[in-house]
């Protein structure tokens, strides 16, 4: 009979390792798309200060009445105009960085959602062939076969929440509505060292386990 804490029967269930090596394969996998995540965020955010800068130029610019301008309109009657479509091609021009940024982003989040539908798809393959004990169980260097599985489906809706929640956030700016405006937005300026964290918890139980040779 299998052993509750060390799962001796790994040699005699070929579908057991199999999904072991599955798991194993997909946390490797979104280890290395968090890292990937955490990066690109840094390099959005000069693109995110460089936004709230122009969007405050539009602002400031388009607030000023013509008869403050009145000295510098006689000599440039239409400056004032000019600024504005200066400054709101700058901020299209980074738009389309930033959303070049987000593009990666989902790709990190196809990645993570395709490697949860293996392991689970794989799961439930095998399901039938796998008692309670083998799939609840856990030992001193592996986590059980079932808080594997929510881990990489807590992971990726998480991923997904916060891609998408950006995206809105890209789809709803508009230059002259400063309740749009990213600056004292909490939602994207979030660095999500909640994703990082959360799953550096994870993986302190996991380090042992993606090192077995199955």
């Amino acid at each position: 009979m299998c052993s509750k804490q060390n799962l001796q029967c790994d040699n005699d269930n070929g579908e057991l390792k199999l999904l072991l090596r599955q798991l194993q394969k997909s946390f490797k996998i979104v280890q290395q798309c968090v890292s990937t995540w955490s990066l690109v965020l840094t390099e959005l955010r000069p693109h995110v200060v460089t936004l709230n800068n122009l969007t405050e130029q539009f602002s400031s610019c388009h607030s000023v009445t013509n008869i403050q301008l009145t000295a510098l309109t006689s000599q440039l009657p239409d400056v004032k105009d000019k600024l504005l479509h200066k400054v709101q091609q700058e901020v299209d021009a980074k738009l389309v960085i930033m959303q070049e940024k987000l593009s990666t982003l989902h790709e990190l989040c196809g990645k993570i959602s395709k490697q949860c539908k293996y392991s689970t798809d794989l799961y439930t393959k095998n399901c039938v062939s796998l008692d309670l004990i083998t799939v609840t169980s856990g030992s001193a260097t592996r986590p059980s076969i079932a808080d594997m599985l929510e881990w990489l489906q807590d992971t990726e809706q998480l991923f997904l929440q916060r891609y998408w929640a950006r995206v809105h956030i890209l789809d709803q700016f508009r230059l002259e509505d400063k309740s749009t405006h990213l600056p004292d937005n909490t939602t994207w300026n979030g660095d999500d060292n909640d994703i990082q964290k959360q799953f550096q918890e994870k993986m302190v139980y996991l380090t042992l386990f993606l090192e077995e040779k199955l």
